[in-house]
Formats: C-alpha cells, sequence, structure tokens
C-alpha cells in the first residue's frame, strides 16, 4: 500500500483541454514524490460525492467553485449550493477527507448574484482546513472584511507559465502574421473581453486621445454577444484600435505578446490574473491596478500600477526609450524566478 498523500483537484476540466493554471499546479504537486495527485470527476452534480467515494482521498483541493452552483436561474442557483455544500459535507464527515481551497478572487466576477457569492464562500470557507491566497494584501482583506480566521489562511504564490506556451517569434514576424505595422508602438490587452476587465473606459481614453504611432490590440473572445456588438461600436471610428474577438489559440500567444511593447489590463474588480503573470512571462512591461496580488507580482515596476489614472500610466510607457522598457521587461521575467508550482506542495505535508 502506497504511503503518499493522495489528493484530488476539482472542478475537472475536460482532459483533452486543461486549464493551464490546473494543469501546471497539479504537475508541480506532483513533483513532490510524498504526494499522489490526480483529477478528479468532471460531473458538476455529482463530482465531489463520486470523487470522494472513489478515490479516497486524503485532500479534496477546490479552486473555482462556481461551476457547482451557479446558473442563470437564481432558484436552482439557491439549490444547487446546498447540494454542493452537501456534498462537502458528506466528503468530511463520512469519508474523513480534508477540504482546502484556493480562492483566486475574493468573490466572483459575476457581480448579479453577489448575496449568494458571498453566502456560498462564507459556508464553503467554514468547512476548509485551510485557504490558499496568493498574496499578503488578499489575506487581510479576507480577514478584516470577510470575517476569516487568519491562521487559516496560507500565502502561497503561484508558478510561473514559461515554457508552457511558446516563445520563439520576432518582434517583427509576429507583427507580419498579424498584419500590424512594424513602425508603432503597441499595446495589448489579452484576455476574455467582459465587462469587469475595464475594455470600455481603456477604448475611451484611445478615442478622447490621438497618440502618434500608438495601437491598441485587444485580443481575446467576447462571450456575450450583446457586450460583443456594444465593443464594435466603441472602436468603429478609431484606426489606431485592433480588435480580435475570437477565442485565441494557445499557439498565437506567442504572436501577441511578442509583438507588443507593453500589456494592458485596466481590471475594475480584480484580485489576481493570470494574464500578469503570463505577461511578465513574454517580458512586458504591465499597466495594472495597484491592487491585491497584482501589486505584489508587478512590485519591481510599481510606477506603472495605477488607481485613478490609467492616461498618466500610458503617457508614462510611451515617454520611456526602448532599452528601459526592455530592461524592466527582464525585471518582470526574473521576478516570476522567485516562484514556483512546486512551492504549494509541502503544505499538504506540513499539515498532517
Amino acid at each position: 500500500m502506497s504511503n503518499q498523500i493522495k489528493i484530488i483537484c476539482l472542478p475537472a476540466e475536460h482532459l483533452s483541454n486543461p486549464n493551464p493554471y490546473q494543469f501546471l499546479m497539479i504537475k508541480g504537486l506532483k513533483k513532490n514524490k510524498a504526494l499522489e495527485v490526480e483529477i478528479g470527476f468532471a460531473s458538476k452534480r455529482y463530482g465531489i460525492i463520486l470523487s470522494a467515494f472513489y478515490f479516497r482521498p486524503k485532500y479534496l483541493h477546490f479552486d473555482w467553485i462556481t461551476k457547482y452552483y451557479l446558473r442563470e436561474d437564481i432558484a436552482t442557483s439557491w439549490f444547487r449550493a446546498y447540494w454542493f455544500l452537501f456534498q462537502i459535507i458528506i466528503a468530511k464527515k463520512l469519508f474523513r477527507i480534508r477540504v482546502v481551497w484556493t480562492q483566486h478572487n475574493i468573490l466572483p466576477h459575476d457581480n448579479r448574484r453577489k448575496k449568494i457569492h458571498k453566502w456560498v464562500q462564507y459556508k464553503f470557507y467554514k468547512c476548509c482546513d485551510w485557504v490558499r491566497v496568493f498574496s499578503k494584501s488578499t489575506a487581510e482583506t479576507l480577514t478584516m472584511h470577510h470575517n476569516y480566521i487568519r491562521e487559516k489562511i496560507l500565502i502561497v504564490p503561484e508558478g510561473s507559465y514559461v515554457g508552457y506556451y511558446n516563445n520563439n517569434i520576432s518582434r517583427y514576424d509576429a507583427r507580419c502574421k498579424l498584419k500590424l505595422k512594424t513602425d508603432e508602438k503597441i499595446f495589448l490587452f489579452f484576455g476574455a473581453i467582459k465587462p469587469y476587465k475595464g475594455i470600455e473606459e481603456l477604448i475611451g481614453i484611445f478615442n478622447e486621445n490621438e497618440f502618434k504611432k500608438v495601437r491598441l490590440v485587444i485580443s481575446g473572445r467576447t462571450p456575450d454577444k450583446k457586450y460583443s456588438k456594444k465593443i464594435r461600436k466603441l472602436i468603429k471610428n478609431n484606426k489606431s484600435i485592433t480588435l480580435f474577438d475570437r477565442f485565441i489559440e494557445d499557439k498565437e500567444i506567442e504572436l501577441f505578446f511578442n509583438s507588443s511593447d507593453f500589456c494592458i489590463l485596466p481590471f475594475i474588480n480584480i484580485e489576481n490574473s493570470g494574464s500578469v503573470i503570463l505577461a511578465m512571462g513574454f517580458k512586458k512591461v504591465v499597466i495594472a491596478p495597484n491592487v491585491g496580488a497584482i501589486t505584489d507580482r508587478l512590485k519591481n515596476q510599481r510606477e506603472f500600477l495605477y488607481s485613478d489614472n490609467l492616461l498618466d500610466k500610458i503617457n508614462l510607457a510611451l515617454s520611456k526609450a526602448l532599452d528601459e522598457i526592455i530592461g524592466i521587461g527582464e525585471k518582470n521575467y526574473q521576478e516570476l524566478k522567485k516562484y514556483s508550482w512546486e512551492d504549494y506542495s509541502s503544505y499538504f505535508i506540513e499539515q498532517q
């Protein structure tokens, strides 16, 4: 019989199209030979019970729990919330499984359901043996405003995505492939296009200000068709904005980052961002809000973090010489080396 500590990770994504974060986290945990780590069952309705019964792990580790309860209909969402928590109680009481959680944000980005999010998260937190967050500021917010116990929170930053995506193409070739001009300075927004990401404000700045030889590239899919139409209408008369409103395949990611000079992520409501970590891996200067884990991860370029002066940060970026921009991007890249996906593994052993 194996002496390894068994960990089952949920929610389970489709194995042929894994979530990069979850894939790398599991890979990092597996590097510790004391751990046996697997993905659980994918069923949103019965996946927790099935994973507990079939695998009989020491730990059930959760990332994004909204998949288990959030539905379009509010009544169904509440029913699913109770069913989710019931499964957690069964896993703990009947199967004697420890439940742990990586809380990626203070609250999910769907503000329409704030009441149910707060209720489910706090009830789930009470069931957890520990909650892992990515920064000290997130831990402080949870203890001061959400009644978490500080001793129950682990602060373990995520690792990097370096090596997961290709990064071989030159700036010139990347621009040629994307049919972008080679003599412009390019600001890149990368990620799913949703209201909480501040895209409208960003477009407004480019509509109201005439930057010479500067281009804003917005790349990512807009899940909501109405919002997609709104974005297209906003950029309709601005020839300095290029929109790639589609799913960006993994093999294309290097094109967008290597074609750009700066990554700009004007989030309105955010605590942590995989896009920030991704941009750092491509050695980019990142313009982003001065909040949460973002502040900690971008501490070597804090002059580009803003509270309410996004335009000032754009102008600051444009004022920098190319060699200085490259140097700041290199510092961001080196900062990533301080943390690895394997860092999290020791906690599963220490908590025995």
